[in-house]
């Protein structure tokens, strides 16, 4: 799937190339830098972890070093996260 911007012009772009999964979420998304952000999901399709871009730009990987993870409890609330993540920082809420 991807997003496609000003369509019949000369500033004709993709946006943000992404991927789904088997359930309809967000797999990963690609910026226009071609650098790749995975989200990896539990077995309720919670978000369990987020592997980021790699640094390189073009390599239209992730970093499984640059990641977070998230774990929750039998009701959904978030318990713990542990983040490595070294762009901005991330937010959670519940």
């Amino acid at each position: 799937m991807q997003l496609r911007v000003a369509v019949g012009t000369a500033e004709a772009a993709t946006e943000r190339p992404l991927t789904c999964t088997g359930n309809g979420l967000v797999g990963s998304l690609t910026d226009g830098e071609t650098t790749k952000t995975s989200y990896v999901y539990d077995g309720f399709d919670r978000v369990a972890r987020t592997p980021y871009a790699s640094a390189t730009k073009g390599s239209g990987t992730s970093n499984a070093a640059d990641d977070e993870q998230l774990n929750y409890e039998g009701n959904s609330n978030l318990i713990s996260h542990r983040g490595v993540h070294q762009g901005p920082p991330a937010t959670a809420s519940r």
